[in-house]
C-alpha cells in the first residue's frame, strides 16, 4: 500500500473519485480524512500532527493497555460505575437576566484549577505510570492537549461503490473509550464535590477549573474547603484572585466575561437549560 500525504483539497479528490465510479473508502476522524483506492492511501490531515506526535499517541495507548490488568480495585469500581460527564455547571446567579443588555457584575471572584487534570487523573488511577506522566509533561503543550484525548477517537468509515455510498462503519476502541470516560468522569465528580462543599458561594466550573466567591467575613473558608476536596482526590491545583466576572444577556444568550489584571482573561457561553438552581447571597 502506497501512502501519500496530501496538501490539496480533500473534496477535489473525493469528487473526482465519485464521478469516476471507482470503488474507494474514506476513513474519518476528528484530525484526519484518509481515502483508500486500489493500492494507494491518500492522507488529509485536519491539524498539524506530525509523525512524532502520531508515534506518541500510539505510545500512550500502549501504556494504558499495558497497565490495565494491574489497576486497583478502586479504579475498577470507578470504571464499572461511570456516569455522564457534564464538563460544566453554572450557578443560577444569571437567571434574572431576562432582557437583552442586562448585566450583572460579580466581584471578589477566585479561580482554582486542577493542574494537568486529565494527566494527574490517569496517573492517580493507574492508567499511566509516574514515569510516563513525567514524560508527557515534557512534550509540547499543543501535543499534550490532544494526546490523552486521542484514546477516545472515533473512526467513521464510508464505503463507496459504483458512485454510491454503500455502507458506513463506526469504529471505537471500547476499552480505551471506557478509560477516557473514567478519567473525565473523575475530574467532573471532583468539580461537583467542590461546588457542593461551598454551596451558594459557587459560581460555575468549566472542565477542571472552578470559580467562586469567599464567604462574607472570611478570607479563606471556601478556598480551604475546595483544597480539602482536592486532597481527597489527590490533585495538585493552582488558585488566583480575579478582578470580577460580568454576566451579560446578549440576544437571549448569557455570556460570562472573566477579568484579571484589568484585561479580559476568558469568556464562557451559558446554556440556560443547564443552569443549576441556587440562590447567591454574598
Amino acid at each position: 500500500m502506497k501512502t501519500i500525504r496530501c496538501n490539496e483539497n480533500f473534496l477535489s479528490r473525493y469528487n473526482y473519485l465519485k464521478k469516476s465510479g471507482k470503488d474507494f473508502k474514506i476513513s474519518k476522524t476528528s484530525s484526519s480524512h484518509i481515502i483508500q483506492v486500489g493500492d494507494k492511501k491518500y492522507i488529509y490531515s485536519n491539524s498539524h500532527i506530525n509523525k512524532k506526535e502520531m508515534l506518541m499517541q500510539k505510545k500512550v495507548k500502549s501504556e494504558i493497555l499495558k497497565n490495565l490488568p494491574n489497576i486497583s480495585q478502586k479504579t475498577q469500581n470507578l470504571m464499572d460505575k461511570i456516569t455522564k460527564t457534564n464538563y460544566f455547571q453554572f450557578h443560577n446567579k444569571m437567571k434574572d437576566l431576562d432582557q437583552t443588555g442586562e448585566l450583572v457584575e460579580i466581584n471578589g471572584v477566585w479561580e482554582m484549577d486542577i493542574t494537568k487534570a486529565y494527566y494527574q487523573t490517569a496517573r492517580n488511577l493507574g492508567f499511566i505510570s509516574p514515569e510516563f506522566y513525567d514524560k508527557c509533561l515534557q512534550i509540547p503543550k499543543s501535543w499534550r492537549l490532544r494526546l490523552l484525548g486521542s484514546i477516545a477517537t472515533k473512526k467513521v468509515i464510508e464505503h463507496y461503490k459504483n458512485k454510491d455510498l454503500q455502507n458506513i462503519e463506526i469504529i471505537t476502541d471500547k476499552v480505551l473509550r471506557n478509560v477516557w470516560d473514567c478519567i473525565t468522569n473523575q475530574v467532573d465528580k471532583c468539580m461537583q464535590d467542590c461546588a457542593e462543599m461551598i454551596k451558594h458561594h459557587f459560581l460555575f466550573y468549566w472542565v477542571d477549573g472552578i470559580y467562586f466567591v469567599e464567604k462574607k467575613g472570611h478570607k479563606t473558608l471556601c478556598k480551604n474547603l475546595i483544597n480539602f476536596v482536592m486532597e481527597q482526590y489527590d490533585y495538585e491545583c493552582t488558585i488566583e484572585k480575579l478582578d470580577y466576572i460580568q454576566a451579560v444577556n446578549l440576544n437571549r444568550q448569557i455570556r460570562l466575561y472573566v477579568y484579571k489584571d484589568g484585561k479580559k482573561k476568558s469568556e464562557f457561553s451559558v446554556p440556560k437549560k443547564r443552569i443549576k438552581k441556587y440562590k447567591l447571597n454574598n
